[in-house]
């Protein structure tokens, strides 16, 4: 763990990115695309392959994965398209089935999340997504912070560079999906092995 290089008494709020940094959410969305994969008759793609793309945006996963599959599948640039276009509910259909109807959670588990997060957002929340800073500047304004004071912790490129555009601190732990790029190579405050250490950090706790 590198030393943070930031003042937690200066902190007044924290956000913190889901996938990758929160949960290991990678199987979801491999279950997701295979899914889309068979029914569009489209070869499978490996689950180290699919954490690559992760972290861009559902339009980004999509189309970085039917590039892929292209040269196998022998589909040119209009047959990519013509996948995407197809392939978008199909993916939705089997996202929503691992994540919505078929999905239940054991009694009082919402509500014991609801009192840990004040605010929470989306990648379609906003007309911008990360590395874009409007996320985070919304996210700050909505926690009542100013951007300098909230720090953001997750796992990649992306969100090191919204919250350096947005003006806010930013940590990042070196699993989940950073798209190749080491985090120790990025510009932070600070890297730290896990949550855990994180919170035990701003403490004060060595």
């Amino acid at each position: 763990m590198t030393a943070l290089k930031l003042a937690p008494q200066a902190l007044r709020a924290v956000a913190i990115d889901l996938d990758g940094t929160l949960i290991d959410t990678l199987g979801d969305f491999h279950a997701a695309l295979a899914a889309m994969l068979h029914d569009l008759a489209l070869p499978a793609v490996l689950r180290e392959t699919v954490a690559g793309f992760i972290g861009k945006g559902t339009e980004h996963l999509l189309r970085s994965v039917l590039a892929h599959v292209a040269p196998q599948a022998g589909l040119s640039a209009s047959g990519q398209a013509a996948a995407y276009t197809a392939g978008w509910d199909r993916y939705m259909h089997h996202y929503g089935l691992l994540n919505g109807e078929h999905a239940q959670v054991y009694a009082g588990v919402v509500d014991g999340l609801a009192a840990s997060f004040v605010h929470v957002a989306g990648g379609d929340t906003y007309p911008h997504k990360k590395p874009h800073p409007q996320p985070l500047l919304e996210t700050a304004r909505a926690l009542g912070a100013e951007p300098a004071a909230m720090l953001m912790v997750g796992d990649s490129v992306n969100d090191a560079q919204a919250a350096r555009a947005a003006g806010c601190p930013v940590v990042l732990v070196p699993y989940g999906y950073s798209h190749g790029i080491a985090v120790d190579t990025l510009d932070t405050d600070g890297i730290v092995p896990n949550l855990a250490a994180l919170a035990q950090a701003l403490r004060g706790q060595p």
